[in-house]
């Protein structure tokens, strides 16, 4: 509680900010450094991806969102048989229906649809908020080690793409457990895609010291 309660008083987008400048730095000594320190911290293993050599990412930026070789006969297989993937690969903290236009959180909280999502398009024959009223839902924990690309889950065409400004709380389960409406908080994109099955939202949320996806 004492973590969710520090953030709220943060200067997120100026933590942000110096950390984007500090990432997208390519001297050596530095980039170097700050991925060597990163990968110890949080356990990274480079044995799945392309580059295997940590210093040959032109910035620490390049290394956040390194490739996995999906090509090795020794890399990630995706089954093809599936009727839907993980965008992203991470942990999953969520899989639930939406009920009553409410989605869980954690712990017992919930948060409204219609706050996340934001309706943008009043003029639509249905709201975003109807269209998934009746619809299932997870949400997806990207750790600091994760690979940080998203794919995605199902075929499909984008209909529109809605850049959503807000703060930049941090969303590990910590966060989540004491943070309230946390998602419907934070900044966001939120992707609406027509697919064979009806409409899809992907909605990639921002975090603390991470605000560019």
């Amino acid at each position: 509680k004492i973590f969710a309660k520090l953030q709220v008083i943060l200067p997120h987008y100026l933590l942000s900010k110096l950390i984007h400048t500090l990432a997208s730095c390519k001297i050596e000594c530095i980039k170097n450094a700050f991925i060597s320190f990163f990968m110890k911290k949080f356990h990274v293993s480079l044995d799945e991806n392309i580059i295997k050599d940590p210093t040959q990412f032109l910035n620490f930026n390049d290394f956040f969102i390194r490739q996995l070789d999906l090509a090795s006969p020794q890399g990630r297989k995706i089954s093809l048989a599936s009727t839907i993937i993980s965008p992203v690969d991470g942990n999953v903290l969520t899989a639930t229906h939406i009920h009553h236009g409410q989605l869980f959180q954690a712990k017992g909280r919930t948060y409204s649809l219609a706050t996340l999502l934001v309706e943008q398009q009043p003029n639509s024959a249905k709201t975003n908020t109807q269209l998934f009223a009746n619809g299932s839902t997870f949400t997806i924990y990207l750790a600091p080690k994760d690979y940080h690309r998203v794919h995605m889950p199902y075929t499909g065409k984008l209909m529109h793409m809605t850049y959503i400004p807000g703060r930049l709380f941090a969303v590990n389960p910590t966060s989540c457990n004491n943070i309230h409406n946390i998602f419907a908080r934070n900044e966001r994109v939120i992707n609406i895609f027509q697919t064979d099955f009806g409409y899809m939202a992907v909605i990639l949320v921002g975090a603390l010291l991470v605000g560019s996806m």
